[in-house]
């Protein structure tokens, strides 16, 4: 299955969703926060500072969901992954519900980080 970019990339099988969520990208002896910009059953495109390299395995953590996946294409500061396991319908609405639920209000700065924390699962 072809995933990539517009240009030079293949014709991508799954519908991908617009989101905008911070995430967890794992390598083997490191781990970054990455943004996760956008997100399909077959795969997904992250902005991170330092990206790992193309052919890479790396694990995917985002809203309490892992799945590894490898990148399959890089540019400037945005990469693509390709899951070896795709995501369930589930999965994916549970991801992408998460980009449109509103931080509750009254909240200080520290308490909505907290909050956006704990929505990803990196706070149980």
């Amino acid at each position: 299955m072809a995933f990539g970019r517009k240009s030079g990339g293949g014709r991508r099988a799954a519908v991908r969703k617009a989101v905008h969520l911070p995430s967890t990208v794992l390598g083997i002896a490191s781990s970054k926060t990455a943004t996760l910009l956008d997100v399909s059953k077959a795969g997904a495109q992250l902005l991170i500072s330092s990206m790992p390299p193309d052919g890479k395995d790396v694990l995917l953590r985002i809203a309490g969901i892992e799945r590894v996946g490898r990148v399959v294409w890089r540019d400037d500061e945005k990469f693509g992954i390709e899951f070896d396991e795709p995501l369930s319908g589930l999965e994916l609405y549970q991801v992408q519900e998460l980009a449109y639920t509103p931080t509750p209000p009254g909240l200080t700065k520290e308490e909505k980080l907290i909050y956006r924390d704990w929505q990803i699962g990196l706070m149980r």
